[in-house]
């Protein structure tokens, strides 16, 4: 029982802050996590208000789903933009080298 009380029962591992981190560096990383954060809120609120709106106008699910898509879509054209790039950091293998 303590343990649920405590959190300890709904583990989450974020890997956006050793992604930014990779990626960028560690020099600015607080101010890209909160411009990373900032976004993902509006992101959040204008997803399901956008969403509510569609229904209401078309009383249809169908393009709700086909922007959700669309935004998907270019939200995955987007992260392979950004994976062309290098990474800042260097990567460790099992033997604990590091790799360029």
């Amino acid at each position: 029982m303590r343990h649920i009380l405590s959190g300890r029962s709904f583990r989450r591992f974020r890997l956006t802050s050793a992604v930014a981190a990779s990626w960028f560096g560690t020099a600015n990383l607080g101010a890209i996590l909160g411009a990373l954060y900032i976004a993902v809120g509006i992101a959040a609120i204008a997803g399901g208000s956008i969403g509510g709106l569609l229904f209401d106008i078309y009383q249809n699910y169908g393009l709700s789903i086909m922007f959700s898509a669309a935004c998907a879509l270019l939200s995955a054209v987007f992260i392979m933009i950004a994976g062309g790039r290098k990474a800042a950091l260097p990567v460790l293998t099992r033997s604990s080298e590091a790799v360029e």
